[in-house]
């Protein structure tokens, strides 16, 4: 309950201060507003894009997780059993399996957070080059002080679009183990609900059971 209020307030916070770089950077050279605009865009481009592939790649490990904690917890149980038929080779090669299913569902999630920050460096880099660019233009009439101030506000754009981005995106990727619960909530059918026959999966219980 208390997770989700101060998420947002440090989002809010650093979106906010992401917004004030930005000001002080256009008030500082105004012509560092062409690249400005075109950035912010592909800023928002970028981080929808980022959302939805982690939100489905972390869906694809979660699903891919599944089966290999289960087929560790089944082999741990019924070890002897495995090892009673000879069937350690036909286990190891089916766990290999998983594992190998697994890893590259891990694979594509790792993988994408540095093509995040890549992307989102490269945006930063954009503004940075632009505002140096305009306080050479301007060296006539802007004053060393405001093109100092400009270029250091701007380098700080680099850290925060990764953080902003980062901060938002980790908090739905965690959101998706309670979607997992709510889908298995909806789907699984109680005991008392069979029993009584109020689910459409009930199952028919005859008058003699039990008999012991």
């Amino acid at each position: 309950g208390t997770l989700l209020p101060q998420y947002a307030i440090d989002f809010g916070q650093d979106i906010a201060l992401l917004a004030g770089i930005v000001c002080v950077v256009v008030w500082s050279t105004p012509p560092a507003l062409i690249a400005v605009i075109p950035v912010l865009l592909s800023f928002g481009a970028v981080r929808a894009f980022y959302s939805r592939t982690a939100r489905q790649t972390k869906r694809m490990d979660s699903n891919a997780r599944g089966p290999v904690y289960t087929m560790i917890s089944d082999v741990a149980d019924g070890l002897v059993t495995v090892r009673a038929h000879a069937q350690m080779q036909g286990v190891t090669k089916a766990f290999t399996s998983l594992v190998d299913s697994c890893g590259k569902s891990f694979f594509q999630t790792f993988i994408l957070q540095p093509w995040c920050i890549l992307t989102l460096d490269s945006l930063g880099a954009t503004i940075v080059c632009i505002t140096a660019i305009s306080c050479v233009s301007l060296r006539g009439t802007l004053p060393m002080e405001i093109a100092t101030l400009a270029i250091s506000y701007a380098l700080l754009t680099r850290g925060k679009m990764q953080f902003c981005v980062r901060l938002s995106v980790e908090a739905e990727n965690h959101l998706i183990a309670v979607e997992r619960l709510h889908r298995f909530e909806a789907e699984l059918v109680s005991e008392e609900e069979i029993i009584s026959g109020t689910s459409s999966t009930a199952l028919a219980v005859g008058s003699e059971w039990p008999v012991h």
